[in-house]
């Protein structure tokens, strides 16, 4: 009997110390849990209340810089379904959210990001230069536009109070930034710099509201995220009037004095990561340009992260729906060769009335097309006859700006911008 007895005591202790062990693994691995962010920015989103797929609109589309905005319904859809089956902690959107701020696109758009919301992901965003007080808004149908409502700051931040504003620990009086905590150790700074009366430049306002909250976070041993549309730094130095923030070099300094280390923006509309000392901009390409991409931003808790690409997969979105759309249903491809058109436009104008032979000119011309599109997909990396191509359109076509353009882009990028790791502390 107290053989039997002393079976019984082991086999409970055993089962005790394996309960031990499973929850000190459990709790670990919570507690080491990485963060996920999603980035999407320049969404462009126009509602299919505000487009019929016509003349006016596709024109427009052609003589711009290769947005697929005919699909921007799509690609949205598709993205956030994406979005809710991925399940990250967060998704950002780093502004430029509609086409040309259109109240309905807002309105349409806010609607999708709910059902996001409901699924149990905190969704942040706020304004870029395309979304307020725009005088562009438009709505098309066949040949014709017109006017059609637009929306201010205020009216912005009720309708998405659900995604930053209401969850906010601060906000700014003098913008619609704000700072959203995701941890008790990570908060997220939103810096806006699209006000109505200072489009563009970091109001002196908002940079006295930034700095005690830096001072605040350091003290608690917090560490700042920061997000903006405009740059924080210029990525390429050629092209920086209007795409790095005004005033940005003041909130450097205060980036730099209490260890921000990384910012995340969009606007360029091209995939490109720069660091200068202490500071890391990374500026996601725009959604609605081949390739139609979103970051992935994760954070270990001892604050190292690492950021990737992924392409928006509307392929199989398509093929989901049942849809019959050949251009949704080869999407890569379709997007590719839209977006080709700016490039491929662009060499035709320089090259028209130069006399040059049917070879020649398609020589150039596929050449520079592989080169723009490159550089905005953030795959230079790729290019190993870039520089090439530049001496090329040098010796035959001295176009000043197809020449400035290239030069900015072959003489120092030469890395994959897809991918990036570093410390948040």
């Amino acid at each position: 009997m107290p053989r039997i007895q002393d079976r019984r005591t082991d086999r409970c202790g055993r089962w005790i110390l394996l309960l031990v062990l499973f929850t000190f693994i459990i709790t670990e691995r919570c507690a080491a849990r990485e963060m996920k962010i999603v980035i999407g920015t320049d969404l462009h989103y126009i509602s299919s209340q505000l487009e019929d797929g016509g003349e006016r609109f596709m024109r427009l589309l052609y003589d711009a810089d290769g947005k697929v905005c005919q699909y921007s319904e799509e690609i949205v859809d598709a993205f956030l379904q994406e979005v809710i089956r991925e399940k990250p902690d967060v998704l950002l959107l780093t502004g430029d959210l509609t086409f040309n701020g259109e109240k309905v696109s807002h309105e349409d758009l806010a609607e999708k990001l709910e059902k996001v919301r409901q699924a149990g992901i905190r969704v942040i965003t706020f304004p870029g230069n395309h979304d307020l007080a725009n005088k562009m808004a438009r709505r098309f149908s066949g040949e014709t536009l017109f006017f059609t409502p637009t929306i201010h700051a205020d009216e912005f931040e009720k309708l998405y109070a659900s995604f930053g504003p209401d969850q906010a620990l601060y906000r700014d009086g003098y913008s619609l930034s704000f700072v959203v905590p995701l941890s008790e150790t990570l908060w997220l700074l939103c810096v806006d710099v699209n006000a109505e009366d200072s489009p563009g430049v970091l109001k002196e306002e908002t940079l006295s509201w930034i700095r005690p909250i830096l001072e605040e976070a350091a003290g608690r041993g917090v560490t700042i995220l920061s997000a903006s549309h405009q740059n924080l730094l210029v990525h390429n130095k050629k092209f920086n009037m209007g795409f790095t923030m005004g005033n940005a070099g003041s909130l450097l300094e205060l980036y730099r004095r209490y260890g921000v280390r990384l910012n995340l923006s969009g606007h360029m509309h091209i995939q490109h990561i720069l660091t200068e000392e202490s500071v890391t901009d990374i500026a996601t390409s725009c959604m609605m340009t081949a390739p139609c991409q979103y970051g992935i931003l994760t954070i270990a808790e001892d604050g190292a992260c690492e950021y990737n690409t992924r392409a928006v997969d509307v392929r199989a979105w398509a093929q989901e729906k049942g849809l019959e759309n050949e251009e949704l249903l080869n999407f890569p491809s379709f997007a590719r060769i839209f977006f080709d058109t700016m490039a491929r436009r662009s060499a035709a104008k320089a090259l028209g009335g130069l006399n040059l032979d049917e070879e020649l000119q398609t020589r150039l011309t596929n050449g520079m097309t592989a080169l723009n599109r490159a550089y905005f997909a953030g795959r230079m990396d790729l290019m190993t006859n870039g520089k090439e191509i530049y001496e090329d359109w040098k010796k035959n076509c001295p176009d000043p700006f197809l020449l400035f353009y290239m030069k900015s882009i072959v003489q120092n990028e030469t890395e994959d911008q897809n991918h990036w790791k570093g410390e948040l502390k």
